[in-house]
């Protein structure tokens, strides 16, 4: 799977998509289905240093219609280890508090980006000059790395780096905003974990992902904060077709090189929005999947949440085609795995 970004043309600065955005809702002889039409949101494409961006529209979880997933669990026993610093400072960020994003262009950390933006937080995240005008145009003012523009004291910073955990650089910037004295929170994304078998030769070792983690977790609570993270499967999806109003837009699927895997990530979409958390577990030549609206939203909603200080917690992906649950219990999620 080729990342999205390579396929997308310098020329194509201003789709406009319009989507309708899908609801269940209960009735007494059954279910039903209608159609809300979703606000027109604009996707300014752009290649920039090997790196691609494409903006989604949001509405903050709110704009998805409330329904219980038909799979959604709670469940406890995930791996989970709790290292908070003596000296840490608040752990919750309060609205307008800056939160610092590091992902190297990838789909999830523009996700982020907005979802963090919508929630009421001032989302800076790092990017070459090229992406400027990207983020720009949806209202997003990034941070360019060795430009004229001190680091800002950021209160968060969010690592959703989808290649591998780089433990040198995420450190590097822990050390660095903790020096500013007033980063709080710093959420780490952690993704394809539980690699078996054949499946372990295409990725990092669980040994390698586990101390790249503890040496952040370290550095982190050496600067005075608090941390969180957050395991998923493989990250998958996270287009139009989630129907959340941050998700990417239809050209995500149009980006793949082969036809077929656009369209099984578009399937995957739909299919896929039921949310797990508890311990990820995989097979011989099997990982589990996450989608990547799932995963940022436990990333975002974390930031505001004192069970999720010093809290490991996994999530993945179940087949459900209801809309993402706005109401979902996150709270107890981070707080059974404790």
């Amino acid at each position: 799977l080729k990342p999205f970004c390579f396929k997308l043309a310098a020329a194509e600065k201003h789709l406009r998509c319009n989507f309708a955005m899908r609801r269940r809702t209960a009735g007494p002889g059954g279910s039903r289905r209608h159609g809300a039409a979703a606000a027109p949101f604009v996707a300014p494409l752009a290649l920039a240093c090997l790196v691609g961006l494409a903006a989604g529209a949001m509405r903050a979880f709110a704009g998805c219609g409330a329904s219980t997933l038909r799979t959604t669990r709670h469940a406890a026993g995930s791996a989970c280890r709790r290292g908070l610093a003596a000296t840490a400072r608040a752990a919750t960020l309060k609205l307008g508090d800056i939160v610092m994003v590091h992902g190297k262009g990838g789909p999830t950390e523009y996700i982020v980006s907005r979802m963090l933006q919508q929630l009421g937080y001032v989302a800076r995240p790092f990017c070459p000059k090229q992406a400027l005008e990207v983020y720009a145009e949806v209202g997003i003012n990034g941070y360019v790395f060795g430009g004229e523009e001190p680091f800002p004291p950021a209160a968060g910073l969010i690592l959703v780096d989808e290649a591998a955990l780089q433990a040198d650089t995420a450190t590097a910037l822990v050390r660095k905003l903790g020096a500013a004295g007033s980063l709080s929170r710093v959420v780490v994304l952690n993704n394809g974990v539980k690699k078996f078998g054949l499946a372990s030769l295409f990725g990092s070792t669980d040994t390698d992902r586990e101390q790249a983690q503890a040496d952040i977790q370290k550095a982190v609570e050496g600067a005075g904060a608090e941390w969180t993270v957050v395991q998923t499967g493989d990250l998958r999806g996270g287009g139009a077709r989630t129907y959340l109003p941050s998700s990417l837009p239809v050209s995500f699927y149009e980006s793949f090189t082969d036809q077929v895997g656009g369209i099984d990530e578009e399937v995957y979409d739909l299919s896929y929005r039921g949310i797990e958390v508890g311990a990820i577990e995989g097979g011989f030549a099997k990982s589990p999947n996450t989608n990547r609206g799932a995963a940022a939203m436990a990333l975002t909603i974390s930031l505001s949440l004192d069970q999720a200080a010093g809290t490991v917690m996994g999530v993945t992906s179940s087949k459900s085609d209801d809309p993402f649950d706005p109401e979902f219990d996150w709270a107890g999620a981070f707080g059974s795995s404790r």
